[in-house]
């Protein structure tokens, strides 16, 4: 029934889902951008969903209904500027044993909202595992994905070119007609193309993201470029990360 099987999906041209297939294939996986047309019969869903879209498959709409269950709802869209945080290191590798801190489920919601409200921000079907985990200036452990350093360029120049460097394919005019579930677990999509439907498998898991590119002001050398998100959350967003030593 699969007309392509890969490892990893992205539903969108968003930056969150750029960064997340640029480091999916740091990581060795097969992936798959499937970029939409201009202009798509896809609208957006109400505002408590941010970016994330209704597409008419009862399935595929409520399993997103549900990702975005008892997220504090965005109340505007994302500012375009790339998002900046420090954090402190050395990391704590994910093969090493350390405290996690106890487990807050509002901290969860409210960054599940600003992902939804982020053009920054993409939602994953499967919680990864990360590179490294690093803490905040509050004390808060945070999961890390490097892409890069930043250049100077803008971010949506700069995401071109690492998705271009890493060689990873592209399905355009692609637009999401629905998720494909085996026991309540996303194995793949089917999307709308001019030739037809045009069913992917994926093996790993599928993220969602905004549907373009996100035009951004030139980011400041000095930092990573990185996918951020938080233990126990699918939500992610691609920020411009400083690494400091940690305090004493």
């Amino acid at each position: 029934m699969w007309d392509d099987e890969v490892e990893v999906i992205s539903v969108g041209a968003g930056p969150g889902g750029l960064a997340y297939v640029a480091a999916a294939a740091d990581a060795g996986l097969d992936v798959l951008i499937a970029a939409p047309p201009r202009r798509t019969d896809v609208h957006a869903g109400d505002a408590a969903r941010g970016w994330l879209p209704t597409v008419g498959d009862p399935a595929t709409d409520e399993y997103l209904a549900e990702l975005v269950a008892g997220a504090t709802p965005p109340a505007v869209a994302g500012a375009p500027d790339l998002p900046v945080r420090t954090l402190y290191s050395p990391p704590v590798q994910r093969t090493r044993k350390s405290v996690v801190e106890t487990f807050v489920g509002p901290r969860l919601s409210v960054w599940a909202g600003a992902c939804l409200a982020s053009s920054f921000g993409a939602v994953l079907t499967t919680v990864d595992h990360w590179p490294a985990t690093m803490r905040t200036a509050e004390g808060l452990s945070v999961g890390v994905a490097p892409i890069g350093a930043a250049d100077g360029r803008a971010l949506d120049d700069w995401l071109a070119e690492a998705v271009h460097e890493r060689e990873i394919s592209t399905l355009d005019d692609a637009t999401l007609q629905r998720l494909v579930f085996e026991d309540g677990r996303v194995i793949g999509v089917v999307f709308d193309t001019p030739d037809g439907e045009y069913a992917v498998q994926a093996r790993h898991g599928v993220v969602l993201t905004p549907t373009e590119p996100t035009p951004t002001a030139p980011v400041p050398a000095g930092g990573d470029i990185a996918l951020v998100g938080l233990a126990g959350s699918r939500f992610v967003r691609v920020e411009l990360v400083h690494t400091e030593d940690a305090p004493d």
